[in-house]
Parts: C-alpha cells; sequence; structure tokens
C-alpha cells in the first residue's frame, strides 16, 4: 500500500494593535469569530471547545465577554462581508477559521489581532475546491518524487460535479486519493466524497477525522476540538494585554491517525500491521 502524506494545522497570529497594557481593560470585552461553514457544523467541533478553553482561562462567554459569530454558510464570497461587519463592531480580537477566511479578515483590517488557522498539507493524488486555485501537484510533488509516486491534481468547481470528478480519476487510473482541507466546498460534502470513493473502490486519505466518521477510509491530522481549545489561550493573552507581535506561532505537536478497518474491507485492503500499530484509533 502507498504511503499517502497528511496535512498538519499551525496557529499564527496576525495583525497589529497598540499597546493596550497602558490602558484600563474594559469589563466587558467583544471578540469575533469568523467560520466559512454554518453555525451547526461549527458547534461541536469549534464552538464547544474554544469557548470550554475560555471558560478554563477564567472568562464567561456571554458575561464578561461577547462573541459574536459569523458564518459563511460555505460561500466564500460573504466572508469578506462579515469580516468588514466584525469591524464594524470593533471587536478586539477576530478569530478566523479558514485560509479563505484569514484572507477577509487581513483585507477588512490592520490593526484588529487576528487569531488564525492555515492549513499546511503535502497531498498526494489531490482532490481540491477549484475556487481556491491552489496547486496541487507542486505542493506534494517533492514528497510525491521521494516516494517514487506520480503525482496528478483534480478540481471540482462545485458539488455537482463531484462524481464527473471522481469519474475523471478513474479513467485516470488513479490508485489512491489525498483530499484536501477545505471548509468550503469539500467538508460540507464530504458524505458525498467519501461514498464516491467507495464507489469507485479508491482508497482516500481525509485531513480529518469527520471523513472517517462518514464512512472514509483513514485520516491523519491534528484533533480539531484541541485545536479550537487552543485558540481561547491567544485571545486570552490578548484580552489581557499582550502586544500580538510578541506572541509565537505555535504548531501542532500532537496528531491522530484514525483508519476504518470497514471501509478497507469494503475495498479489499489489507492494512499493513505496523500501520494499523500506529493509529490512534482503528474503527472496527
Amino acid at each position: 500500500m502507498r504511503r499517502l502524506a497528511a496535512g498538519l494545522l499551525l496557529l499564527a497570529l496576525l495583525g497589529q494593535s497598540t499597546d493596550a497594557s497602558a490602558q484600563p481593560l474594559p469589563r466587558v470585552h467583544r471578540i469575533g469569530v469568523l467560520s466559512p461553514g454554518s453555525a451547526t457544523e461549527s458547534a461541536a467541533v469549534q464552538r464547544e471547545p474554544f469557548e470550554r478553553g475560555l471558560r478554563d482561562l477564567g472568562w464567561a462567554p456571554g458575561s464578561s465577554l461577547i462573541i459574536e459569530y459569523r458564518h459563511a454558510e460555505g460561500r466564500a464570497a460573504r466572508l469578506g462581508e462579515l469580516a468588514r461587519e466584525l469591524v464594524r463592531l470593533n471587536v478586539a480580537v477576530i478569530v478566523a477559521r479558514s485560509s479563505p477566511g484569514v484572507a477577509a479578515a487581513r483585507e477588512a483590517t490592520a490593526s484588529i489581532p487576528i487569531v488564525m488557522s492555515i492549513s499546511r498539507p503535502v497531498r498526494v493524488g489531490v482532490l481540491d475546491n477549484a475556487a481556491l486555485r491552489r496547486d496541487a501537484v507542486a505542493s506534494v510533488g517533492e514528497a510525491g518524487r521521494a516516494l517514487g509516486l506520480e503525482i496528478q491534481g483534480f478540481t471540482v468547481a462545485g458539488s455537482e460535479a463531484l462524481t464527473e470528478t471522481f469519474t475523471a480519476m478513474s479513467r485516470a487510473r488513479i490508485g489512491a486519493i489525498l483530499v484536501r482541507a477545505d471548509p468550503l466546498l469539500l467538508e460540507p460534502n464530504r458524505s458525498q466524497i467519501v461514498a464516491l470513493a467507495a464507489r469507485n473502490r479508491m482508497p482516500a486519505i481525509y485531513p480529518w477525522r469527520f471523513y472517517v466518521d462518514a464512512g472514509g477510509l483513514m485520516s491523519y491530522a491534528e484533533n480539531l476540538p484541541a485545536f479550537h481549545y487552543r485558540s481561547a489561550s491567544y485571545v486570552d493573552r490578548i484580552l489581557k494585554g499582550a502586544r500580538p507581535a510578541d506572541l509565537p506561532v505555535e504548531q501542532p505537536t500532537r496528531f491522530e491517525f484514525v483508519v476504518n478497518l470497514k471501509a478497507a474491507r469494503a475495498l479489499d485492503l489489507t492494512i499493513p500491521h505496523g500501520l494499523l500499530l500506529r493509529a490512534d484509533e482503528v474503527i472496527e
């Protein structure tokens, strides 16, 4: 079985702000959270661990801290409008949940600190969102050559094109797929992507474990709830007067490898025992 590379997440902080330590902090702070997906999908994976992290740091969401959530509902074009709305509300910090959201926030403000997440994936046999205009082959070229793999990228412009894209991959005799992190198109359609991979008998590795929960073969990524919990500490330090420029960029140190043996059996695929021993969770 070919080794597949997967992405990792990195926390970074952007923006400049004046030194808040010289001024008394207001009793109630207002922060903004800019998400590309829906409120329903964000609730368990993002909102709950983020607010729990804030509470553990002594903040009381809804009391000492007002959180303005804005969701683009999968429409990238809305992110700019929502970012500008948060700026008009004069939030103290913007938490951006995706690379398109970070770009929208940076376009909207040069003074409000931004706590952001950026996917830094390495990809092989990539399925990607055409709207993001990323060069899938270039991003995994070196890793592919090192593993003796032939890399071919496939982009999809909308959910209605997913079936056609998988047909094209099948005609090209693609032996394995790696799906890129994309909260705007691919992740909202994860059930369809998992079903199409199974129907076309293509082993696939995904950027997040919720694909595996939906029946996908395997995933390798940072634990998302843990990531969003950790982002609360950046908000906490900024609100307490830390200068954003002084805060370090943090890279994830713990990753989660999940394998779905039921999906493997459906593909008549034998997962090497050594690989299973490395898995954090094996779904039977």
